[in-house]
């Protein structure tokens, strides 16, 4: 038996889907409203079951919810074609928008001491890059220190 490769196949709706996905990023970065509304009324499902998997403490279910938009956003304007599609970018970015804000919720929520409440010094550069951009599809893995 001939051993398998891996291929991706693709069906002419899916190829469709990913063009119409690219057609209205690109529209939505050149401020394109209604672009932004297509594709969050798009993914809005698909947010909502991703944060429907998650346990905020102190929150609800919204909370993670608007999180989870904030990572769509995070999507559309980071995006970059070559690396993947849309679809998967955006599950990424939303993903983790959503784990990193359940992991805040707990941080704040533990109790310190007095020395660990202060805030550890950070360049100004690695911090700034850290909150603003949403790590690229090849970091799909957890990456441990």
């Amino acid at each position: 038996m001939p051993a398998r490769t891996a291929q991706t196949v693709h069906s002419p709706q899916k190829l469709q889907r990913e063009l119409a996905d690219l057609q209205l990023v690109m529209r939505a970065r050149n401020g394109d409203d209604k672009a932004l509304d297509e594709l969050i009324r798009r993914y809005s499902g698909f947010v909502r079951l991703k944060a429907s998997s998650y346990f905020l403490a102190g929150g609800d279910a919204e909370d993670l919810i608007q999180e989870g938009l904030i990572g769509l956003y995070k999507a559309v304007r980071d995006f970059s074609p070559e690396l993947s599609s849309f679809r998967s970018f955006a599950e990424l970015c939303v993903t983790r928008q959503i784990i990193t804000a359940i992991k805040t919720a707990t941080r704040r929520s533990t109790p310190m001491s007095r020395s660990a409440t202060r805030p550890r010094a950070r360049s100004p550069t690695a911090t700034a890059a850290s909150a603003t951009r949403c790590p690229g599809p090849r970091w799909t893995t957890p990456r441990f220190a």
